[in-house]
């Protein structure tokens, strides 16, 4: 869930995992409908619309609040107040 209280509360959650400095936000894709359909499954989840970047944009720089390197689908959105060094890929 990405509403903001989750946010926070899994920020706070990583911040306490000494050995955690980065986080990748990899947004929602369909491509599991396709495969779906293609064995003759159904797909029960439905459609689900992506986020909006600047959601994405909002939930990175949330998580970077607590020293994480965040990254959107490789995109790096590093903070200056992150605890990750700036050379890590």
């Amino acid at each position: 869930n990405d509403d903001r209280l989750n946010v926070e509360r899994t920020g706070a959650f990583l911040e306490t995992l000494k050995r955690v400095r980065r986080v990748d936000i990899l947004p929602y894709h369909d491509v599991m409908a396709s495969k779906y359909r293609r064995f003759g499954w159904t797909f029960r989840l439905g459609p689900v619309p992506p986020a909006e970047p600047a959601r994405l944009q909002d939930i990175a720089e949330q998580l970077g609040r607590f020293g994480l390197l965040v990254t959107i689908g490789g995109d790096s959105h590093e903070r200056s107040h992150s605890q990750a060094p700036a050379s890590q890929p």
